[in-house]
């Protein structure tokens, strides 16, 4: 059982922009209205719904709502959402409405009795291509039937259509053994006559597991079963048919981590998806559901066709950080606040649902307006400033449907190009975890618990070593000058216990070189609060490095010796909801048990739980930068005196350069307003000589800049503007 906490002590919160404390709940993300518009509805109070159905998307729950006067509209939510919030945000989006979505066909197959097994809601048909006949009287039915879902909720209702696979074995009937043979199936369902719109699209939850689709086992290597499911169309009353998806064409696409969500385990779950059909526009069609092979029952729900409703999102880009906790647990309260590297292209990870087609970004441009761009992955630069979060638009392909999204609602969300995590004189801290998610604890120690589930023994068979926490490769290298993490309720043996951490950086997906290790002994824990209430004391560890660690790859960090009978107890803290978009970052390091010296295995901690998560592992993080406002410098036949002008992180007396060639000479580095400058003089080209070049190299540590200095006999231009990407400059 996890253990959400919120931290009492107001004293220990800073605020921004009039921010209030947290209470470790996410907002509603988003709300996607159909219609909302304003009927007698003086404030949120006035907003009664029931909850239809609700569904897990990008870490998210979808969740399809009914306003009491009968309207029906979708809501995300991230994480503990109360009614009211949700009533909050529906009223907020009144002003914003969308046109009424328009359904044209909708079955969930409520209509079961839950008594006839070969039952199908009228105008279906449920046809056995194979031959293949149900046995009722011996509880075989190798056809489509209607069933409550056994395994996983229905994402409607709860009944669901589904198909056995086929297998071989014997049933025992009134002292008789009758077998039943393995047969190959080519089963069936049929919809009634449906005519689409110019903007239809075929909606429908398929419960499956994808490894069967494509004939592969992760654990075996192979697997001797196959099957696959379609769906196709017909416009003559299924003398022709055509093919509008295909299970293996989908599954081949995933990618490693989507199946079964990075886990080691093989199973099955709902999968939502979206088909194209306004191309049978104004025709009378009928659709059929087709599951062949065997080796994989499948089951069916929420058959759907209605208008495009294009769902916009995106993650942050790759080695981009959150601001997390500082040491004395001072955090923003309000809205996701992002480090970045400044002047470095970063590309933002549009992870829009498959209904949006195309987009529209919009960024800051430094002078309170915005700048659009509409790759679906755009890469964009700024210089060290602080900005809001970008606006996603996601367009349909057909009708005049579209989604808004920003990661950030709260009016707070900001990123924070270049520099460090001080905010008004108050230090915090950087990482992977989002602070506004919640925190957890797992006690971890002495063959107690991990992550809040049970002891060892939960490992079948391992012991636990280390718990590790995963930074993606930066777009720019970071310096790192001390870590910290938080535990709670540390409980030494003896006075002599410490905990370890190492940093590695990652080769192939592996922990590779030790790029740096430190210890921390008990008695060098600080006690940050002590909550009373919730009976917990938290404790920050922190981790001293003899030089900064430069960072310029993916690296883990990796916290031992909790577990090893220095500790009776202590629980390491991470995040409490999940990451979006599957995202998880911890992992576990395990060795056989009863075999201490053994090589670690690794593995990620969604091999085990369902958590999606970080580590509380706070990095003091500095992004560093130096720039130069001309990628070259030209002159003339007859030389001259010209200017290098920088930004940069660093004071002008930590920046080095390189040795120039006689022909050139260098100014000491000034300074005017807050630019860095540097003046060379280029003496005349000898006689002969048409051009000659040479570059100055400019560094600090984990930063460098080049300028290219170019002399010929026709320069007629000071420099050239740098193309990359930066939207602004200061």
């Amino acid at each position: 059982m996890r253990i959400a906490i919120a931290l009492l002590a107001a004293s220990l919160f800073i605020t921004a922009h009039s921010q209030t404390v947290s209470e470790n709940r996410l907002p509603v993300a988003d709300a996607s209205v159909a219609s909302l518009k304003l009927k007698n509805i003086a404030g949120p109070e006035d907003l009664e719904y029931e909850t239809l159905s609700a569904k897990e998307y990008a870490g998210k729950v979808l969740e399809t709502i009914r306003l009491k006067d009968g309207r029906v509209m979708n809501v995300l939510k991230s994480g503990q959402v109360s009614r009211d919030e949700v009533k909050d945000v529906l009223f907020l989006n009144m002003q914003k409405a969308q046109p009424d979505a328009n359904v044209t066909f909708f079955e969930s197959f409520e209509g079961w009795d839950e008594k006839d097994y070969d039952w199908v809601p009228d105008g279906w048909a449920d046809v056995s291509a194979a031959g293949n006949v149900p046995q009722l009287e011996y509880g075989v039915n190798e056809t489509w039937y209607c069933s409550k879902s056994l395994f996983n909720p229905a994402p409607d209702g709860k009944y669901i259509m589904w198909l056995n696979m086929s297998y071989e074995h014997d049933v025992e009937i009134d002292g008789e053994t009758v077998h039943i043979p393995k047969v190959y199936q080519d089963e069936w369902l049929m919809t009634p006559v449906i005519t689409p719109t110019s903007t239809s699209r075929l909606v429908f939850d398929l419960h499956y597991c994808p490894n069967y689709i494509i004939n592969e086992d992760p654990l075996e290597g192979e697997n001797p079963f196959q099957a696959n499911f379609q769906v196709l169309v017909t416009e003559d009353d299924g003398e022709n048919w055509d093919i509008v998806w295909d299970a293996y064409d989908t599954v081949i696409a995933m990618s490693e981590d989507e199946f079964n969500d990075g886990s080691m385990v093989i199973s099955a779950k709902w999968y939502n998806y979206s088909v194209d059909v306004s191309k049978y526009a104004g025709k009378n069609v009928k659709f059929a559901f087709r599951y062949y092979g065997n080796g994989d029952s499948m089951g069916l729900d929420a058959v759907t066709l209605r208008d495009p409703q294009p769902a916009a999102y995106y993650d942050i880009p790759e080695g981009v950080l959150n601001w997390t906790y500082g040491e004395n647990l001072a955090y923003f309260s309000q809205g996701i606040h992002l480090l970045a590297p400044a002047y470095t292209p970063l590309e933002w990870r549009n992870e829009s649902n498959d209904e949006a087609y195309t987009f529209s970004w919009e960024f800051a441009d430094g002078e309170g307006g915005t700048i659009v761009k509409e790759d679906r992955n755009p890469s964009v630069s700024y210089p060290e400033t602080v900005t809001q979060l970008p606006v996603l638009t996601g367009f349909s392909n057909v009708g005049d449907f579209a989604s808004e999204y920003s990661m950030d609602n709260s009016g707070y969300g900001e990123i924070y190009y270049g520099g460090t995590t001080s905010y008004g004189g108050v230090k915090m801290s950087a990482g992977n975890y989002v602070p506004q998610n919640g925190l957890a604890v797992g006690p971890l120690g002495n063959d107690k618990y991990f992550f809040g589930v049970g002891a060892d023994e939960m490992l079948s068979g391992w012991h636990l070593k280390g718990v590790s926490n995963l930074y993606e490769k930066p777009a720019h290298p970071y310096l790192i000058d001390r870590v910290w993490v938080l535990c709670v309720d540390p409980v030494p043996a003896d006075s002599d216990a410490s905990v370890e951490l190492t940093v590695y950086e990652m080769e192939n997906g592996r922990p590779g070189d030790v790029i740096a290790t430190s210890v921390c002994k008990y008695s060098d824990f600080v006690l940050r609060q002590d909550d009373q209430v919730n009976q917990l004391q938290l404790f920050s560890v922190p981790f001293e490095f003899e030089k900064q660690l430069v960072i310029d790859s993916e690296i883990m960090l990796t916290v031992r010796g909790f577990n090893d009978g220095e500790f009776e107890t202590i629980g390491f803290c991470y995040q409490y909801n999940d990451h979006d978009f599957g995202k998880n970052f911890v992992y576990l390091n395990v060795v056989p048990a009863g075999s201490a010296s053994s090589p670690e295995t690794i593995y990620p901690l969604t091999r085990v739980l369902e958590n999606k998560t970080s580590m509380y592992f706070n990095l003091d993080v500095t992004m560093p930068y130096v720039h130069a406002e001309s990628d070259a410098l030209e002159f003339g036949w007859d030389g001259g005196t010209r200017t290098v002008v920088l930004d940069s992180y660093f004071p002008m007396e930590e920046l080095s350069f390189n040795n120039l060639p006689s022909w050139i000479k260098r100014s000491e580095p000034y300074v005017e307003g807050d630019k860095v400058k540097v003046d060379l003089i280029v003496e005349a080209l000898p006689e002969g000589r048409t051009i000659r070049t040479a570059q100055l190299n400019i560094s600090a540590p984990a930063c460098s800049e080049s300028v290219t200095v170019r002399q010929t006999v026709d320069a007629s231009v000071d420099g050239i503007d740098k193309d990359d990407d930066v939207l602004f400059r200061r």
